[in-house]
């Protein structure tokens, strides 16, 4: 009987052990999982040709490029016109995403560690249809995987999915597709089209400039930062109402700058409101704010009529030392006679003779009274 008790309670011992061994298993795996999924990121890659040309065979209309960074590309190519059936031996379909820069006039080739080169040759007659296969820049020539490859029933379109650890976590900027018919041979290419990137940086960098005078109070120089490609909506709002909007997209860098000037006539608070969104729904939103004063205004409009009233004191100053430094002329005479008891012509130099009188003659200078004073 004890025995048997003891097998039981080890039978459930063991039996809680390995469900706290599950539990503890499941929690490592979750965690294991948890980074790679939150850090996972969309890439796309879109080229539309337009309708194309209507005489030449697998001319490109659209191409596109969507990389996920756990490692899966999908690729996608459309024609003008439908693919001829049956296709001639040696139809080719080729992709290229890298990671080089450039211009966008460059042309897109392969170079750094993980770059991709997917080609898929039609060979008649043959199953599969299609020989596809890719190399990933980094790893030896040597080694050529296969992919899949199909052509929609309307062949119009060429689908197709790569999915390799090597390519995982990479900053692809740049999708090329090209087609090469063989019978008659012609050729299209894409170019060089660009990676649209992921919204991950949103940043504003204000300044305020504060000046001393009513009619300037000062300004506030505003810089958005945004990851390249992001759609940015920039609003400024002053007791609710928009006083300024702007919408541009994100060249990469500092994207957006701008000076608000500042009016007395216009105070209050401003607030700056900046949202950023890209391509796959991600959307993110900054705020700034700023206070043209009304107090701040109506003391700087004091200062500067205290600044005025000094500055006409020191004029009308002027105007009386100046006055005081001119002699004092007696009435009556030209040129200018000092005003004493008495003056004869004897006492006036004589480069001033002879002296015009007008009026009076307090000197009694003008004798023969012709207006003509110290003639002789």
């Amino acid at each position: 009987m004890q025995q048997a008790r003891e097998v039981a309670t080890g039978k459930r011992r063991l039996a809680a052990g390995w469900r706290i061994a599950k539990v503890a298993l499941a929690a490592a795996l979750t965690l294991a999982l948890v980074p790679a999924v939150a850090g996972a990121t969309t890439r796309e890659a879109h080229y539309d040709g337009g309708t194309g040309s209507a005489s030449g065979p697998l001319v490109i209309a659209e191409a596109n490029a969507s990389y996920e960074s756990a490692g899966t590309i999908s690729l996608s190519m459309r024609f003008a016109e439908p693919a001829r059936d049956p296709l001639p031996a040696g139809t080719t379909l080729e992709w290229i995403v890298s990671s080089s820069g450039g211009s966008p006039s460059t042309s897109c080739r392969p170079g750094v560690t993980g770059d991709i080169r997917a080609t898929a040759v039609h060979a008649e007659g043959s199953t599969p249809a299609w020989n596809a296969s890719y190399a990933v820049t980094g790893r030896p020539t040597t080694e050529v995987r296969g992919f899949s490859l199909e052509l929609s029933p309307d062949r119009r379109t060429a689908t197709a999915e790569i999915a390799d650890g090597l390519i995982a976590g990479r900053g692809y900027r740049c999708m090329r597709a090209s087609s090469t018919y063989p019978s008659p041979v012609s050729y299209d290419t894409t170019g060089r089209v660009p990676f649209r990137l992921p919204l991950t940086e949103l940043a504003i960098v204000r300044k305020v400039q504060l000046r001393k005078s009513s009619k300037r109070p000062g300004h506030t120089v505003v810089r958005v930062r945004a990851t390249g490609d992001a759609r940015l909506a920039i609003k400024l709002l002053r007791r609710g109402k928009p006083v300024y909007r702007r919408k541009l997209e994100s060249r990469g860098g500092t994207t957006f700058k701008k000076r608000f000037k500042w009016s007395c006539r216009r105070t209050g608070v401003f607030r700056l409101v900046v949202t950023a969104r890209d391509s796959y729904g991600n959307r993110m939103t900054e705020r700034r704010r700023w206070k043209v004063s009304a107090r701040r205004c109506k003391r700087l409009r004091a200062a500067e009529h205290r600044a005025a009233e000094r500055r006409a004191a020191r004029r009308r100053a002027q105007r009386e030392r100046e006055r005081a430094k001119e002699p004092e002329c007696a009435p009556g005479y030209s040129p200018c006679l000092p005003v004493v008891g008495d003056l004869d012509c004897g006492d006036i130099s004589d480069s001033l003779k002879p002296i015009r009188v007008y009026g009076d003659d307090p000197y009694g200078l003008d004798g023969d009274n012709d207006g003509l004073g110290c003639e002789s």
